[in-house]
C-alpha cells in the first residue's frame, strides 16, 4: 500500500532589519509559517512595502518595508504636492450637469443683499452676511426648472475646468489639501410621491433636493510630503481612507480608493455630483415610505484635476485677496428654496437652497480630516 507523508517545510534564517524600521512579534527559530511584522521608527513614515513578511520554505516574502525621515514642507513646496495629490474625477456617463468655474456661475447670477440685487465677479464678490445667497440672472418657473448655465463648462482632454485647492497646517509636519469642486447645479432624485402598488408609482414621481450651486470635496492629508489619509464626501457624510504603501492605495476596510500615479481615482455621482471609491449604484438614504436616494456613478468622462488647480493657504477668519476674494463670501451659492409642500415627510424641499460658502464650514475651521 502506499503511504503519503506530509513533506517537510525549511524554516527561515534570521529575518531582514530594513532601514529606520523596528522589528516585532517573531523570535527563532523562524520555522516556516511564522510571520514578523515591521514598523517605521519614530519621526519616520512608510513609503512603501510591507509591514508583515512571513516565512514560506526557507524564504522571507514580502517586499521590504521603506521608510522616510519626515520633514516638514516649506510653502514653496505646497504647488508641486497640489497638483501631485490632486484626484482623477470620473463624471458620469451622459452626465447633463458638469462643473465650472466660480467665475462661470457668477457670470449667471446675481448677488442679493438685504434690499440690494447686483452683479458680481470672483474678485469683487463681496463677503456679505449668511443672510446673503446668490440667485439666477433667469427667474425659475418651477421649482424644478433648469437653465442653459446648469449644464456648466465642457471636460475633456484640452478643457479642464478648475478645482480649486486650499491647504492647511495642521501642526509641524502634517498638512491638509482640500480639493473643492464646483457645479453650478446639483440634479436631485426622482421619488414617488404616492404610493407603490404591482411594481407602479400610483401617484406620480416628483425631483427633491435640486439647488443651484453645487460644492463637493476631497481632503488628502499629507505627512511631510507623503500620503496618510483623504477625506472623501458624499452629500452630508464621508469616510476617511488610509494610505495603504504596499498596494498604493487608499482603504477603509473593504473599500478601497485606487490610484493612476500620485492621484486618488474617484467618481462622480450623475447629477448629484457626491463622491464614491467605486462606479456602481449607492444607495444612501431612505425618504417617504421605503423611497431609496441612489447615487449612479460610471468612468464617463476623465476630469484630471491636476491639469487646472488653483491653490491658496487657508485663511480662518477670510481676508483672501485678487482672484480668491470670492472666498470671503458668506452667503448661499444658488436660489432660495422653493416646493417646500412634503419637506416635513421627506425632509426635502424640491429645491433646496444653494449651498453655503465653503471657508466657514466646519471640514475647514476643525483640524479633524473632514
Amino acid at each position: 500500500m502506499l503511504r503519503l507523508f506530509p513533506s517537510t517545510l525549511a524554516g527561515c534564517s534570521a529575518p531582514p532589519n530594513p532601514a529606520n524600521t523596528a522589528r516585532a512579534d517573531c523570535s527563532s527559530p523562524y520555522a516556516h509559517g511564522e510571520t514578523c511584522s515591521y514598523r517605521c521608527h519614530t519621526g519616520y513614515t512608510q513609503v512603501s512595502g510591507n509591514t508583515v513578511k512571513t516565512c514560506s520554505n526557507g524564504q522571507w516574502t514580502g517586499i521590504e518595508l521603506v521608510c522616510k525621515k519626515v520633514i516638514q514642507v516649506t510653502d514653496d513646496q505646497m504647488e508641486g504636492l497640489v497638483s501631485k495629490y490632486a484626484p482623477k474625477v470620473w463624471l458620469a456617463n451622459g452626465e447633463g450637469y458638469k462643473p465650472s468655474s466660480v467665475g462661470f456661475h457668477l457670470q449667471n447670477v446675481k448677488v442679493h443683499d438685504g434690499g440690494s440685487i447686483y452683479s458680481s465677479t470672483p474678485s469683487t464678490l463681496p463677503t456679505c452676511s449668511d443672510n446673503c445667497y446668490l440667485s439666477s440672472n433667469q427667474g425659475l418657473s418651477k421649482p424644478s426648472s433648469t437653465l442653459p448655465f446648469f449644464g456648466g463648462e465642457p471636460v475633456g482632454p484640452t478643457q479642464q475646468p478648475p478645482v480649486y485647492a486650499v491647504w492647511k497646517r495642521i501642526n509641524g509636519v502634517t498638512t491638509d489639501i482640500f480639493y473643492w469642486m464646483f457645479y453650478p447645479y446639483n440634479r436631485g432624485k426622482k421619488v414617488c410621491i404616492g404610493f407603490r402598488a404591482f411594481g407602479k408609482c400610483i401617484g406620480g414621481y416628483s425631483n427633491f433636493g435640486n439647488h443651484v450651486g453645487d460644492w463637493e470635496h476631497m481632503t488628502a492629508r499629507l505627512v511631510g510630503d507623503h500620503p496618510s489619509s483623504i477625506y472623501v464626501r458624499a452629500h452630508n457624510f464621508g469616510g476617511i481612507y488610509d494610505w495603504d504603501a504596499a498596494s498604493q492605495t487608499y482603504k477603509k476596510g473593504d473599500d478601497t480608493v485606487k490610484t493612476e500615479g500620485t492621484h486618488p481615482i474617484l467618481y462622480s455621482a450623475a447629477g448629484s455630483h457626491g463622491l464614491w471609491s467605486t462606479p456602481g449604484t449607492h444607495t444612501y438614504k431612505k425618504i417617504l415610505v421605503n423611497e431609496k436616494l441612489q447615487d449612479e456613478t460610471s468612468a464617463g468622462t476623465a476630469w484630471d484635476t491636476w491639469k487646472n488647480v488653483p491653490f491658496t493657504k487657508y485663511r480662518p477668519d477670510g481676508g483672501y485677496t485678487g482672484s480668491w476674494s470670492w472666498l470671503n463670501f458668506k452667503g448661499r451659492w444658488g436660489n432660495k428654496k422653493d416646493g417646500c409642500t412634503v419637506e416635513k415627510l421627506s425632509d426635502e424641499c424640491v429645491r433646496s437652497n444653494g449651498p453655503s460658502s465653503i471657508n466657514y464650514r466646519n471640514q475647514m475651521k476643525n483640524d479633524d480630516l473632514d
